[in-house]
């Protein structure tokens, strides 16, 4: 157990962040609940790599904290923490790598009862599966979930000090959405990362109930739908050349030798959508079809040129990484009494499609709905035809009181009147 405070938190906090860092985005959602009253534990989920501890440390640089790191088979257990935390005095208590603990669940109704008592109850680690899954445990209603995905366009650019423009959004597409230890910009450092921040974690949470290579079969299947059956199917040029499942899962070496049950696949795709992994978005006319979109930007473009065999990618299919960029990102903002859908016309629709459509039932009888299209492009206009502001979309979707329709790009913000229609460009 590592336990820092005061003056050797202090010390630890500056060798750790460096002063320079700026804060991620959700550092102000952390402080806010450091001065809040509410009675809950606050659990900042993630992955390896998406900046969970160093923006918690940015949050706490200034509080009256403990900083507790747990090491991996340490011979402390719940008891021994038990001790240490009704001992602690500071008010802010921040243990990292929570999972780790032996008998971690003798452990959960000491920190709500801190919580009641005052205490601010941080605690976070790399196995966010078995992290997000507390919250239907012994601390079910007891604990506030900060996902922590991957950056977003945005923030890269702001933590980089990079303008908001067509290169910059490229470089962010290809290598962006980690710290640059853990960039994923080759083959080899994809499938190390998949390994240890993702199939590993799931190992670890499942214990015995899939064997680790079945695990691995099933994740790198979901990972090859979700670009096989999401990328475009206008550019004719990726219709031919490109690698079976088979070819794929051997590419990785992983074994295709196991026969993957349906339920046993579902399951895992359920857990990757909890920890943001993927994210599966609904066709709002036949609702059993969907995408699935991969969180990291830089994970699907290394692995589009594995499955396509190529060198570099086009702006076609860097436009429908820069979409799935932004589905994942309104996907993390949204309400629970929201849902995002896609639209696909069908034939004779004159290739009617939306991107992706946000509905919100909470505002009126009817469903109030705001509808996106994605340009991969720093000057766009959009033709009086466009399916955004076509008669055909509003007598598809009739119930819906349609609040705004927005062209997201890499431009400034601006609006015009697009067929008697407004239209957003953000």
């Amino acid at each position: 157990m590592l336990f820092l405070e005061k003056e050797k938190l202090k010390h630890y906090i500056k060798a750790q962040v460096p002063i320079e860092w700026k804060q991620r985005d959700f550092v102000a959602d952390v402080k806010e609940y450091i001065n809040s009253p509410i009675h809950q534990v606050y659990l900042v989920s993630g992955l390896r790599g998406v900046g969970k501890t160093t923006g918690i440390l940015q949050a706490i640089k200034d509080e009256d904290a403990v900083y507790i790191m747990v090491q991996l088979d340490e011979a402390e257990t719940a008891q021994d923490y038990r001790t240490k935390l009704k001992a602690c005095e500071a008010k802010v208590i921040v243990i990292d790598e929570y999972s780790w603990i032996q008998d971690r669940e003798l452990l959960d109704g000491l920190l709500y009862t801190l919580v009641q008592n005052g205490k601010r109850v941080i605690i976070t680690g790399n196995e966010s599966v078995t992290l997000n899954y507390l919250k239907y445990g012994n601390l079910i209603h007891r604990v506030i979930i900060q996902q922590v995905t991957y950056f977003s366009y945005q923030e890269y650019c702001r933590l980089n000090e990079k303008k908001l423009n067509v290169r910059s959004c490229e470089e962010y597409l290809e290598k962006g959405g980690l710290f640059t230890r853990d960039m994923l910009d080759s083959y080899s450092a994809v499938s190390d990362y998949i390994k240890t921040a993702i199939i590993d974690n799931l190992v670890s949470y499942c214990k015995g109930g899939f064997c680790a290579e079945n695990i691995t079969a099933i994740v790198y299947t979901i990972l090859y739908k979700a670009i096989c059956d999401s990328v475009p199917k206008t550019f004719p040029i990726y219709k031919g050349d490109y690698l079976s499942l088979v070819d794929f899962l051997e590419l990785f070496h992983v074994s295709t030798s196991y026969c993957v049950e349906a339920s046993d696949f579902d399951e895992i795709v359920t857990i990757l959508e909890n920890i943001g992994v993927i994210v599966k978005v609904q066709n709002y006319r036949i609702k059993k079809e969907c995408r699935t979109y991969i969180a990291n930007p830089s994970m699907i473009y290394q692995l589009i040129k594995c499955i396509y065999k190529l060198d570099s990618l086009d702006k076609g299919l860097l436009g429908y990484i820069f979409e799935s960029s932004c589905v994942c990102d309104l996907n993390l903002k949204k309400t629970m009494e929201q849902k995002i859908y896609y639209i696909e016309g069908r034939k004779g629709e004159n290739g009617l499609e939306i991107n992706f459509m946000l509905i919100d039932r909470s505002y009126s009888h009817n469903q109030s709905t705001w509808l996106f299209q994605c340009d991969f492009s720093e000057n766009t206009v959009l033709h009086k035809t466009a399916s955004l502001v076509s008669d055909t979309l509003e007598n598809l979707i009739p119930d819906n009181e349609i609040w705004g329709r927005y062209v997201w790009y890499i431009g400034e913000n601006k609006w015009e009147k697009v067929n008697g229609r407004e239209v957003m460009y953000v």
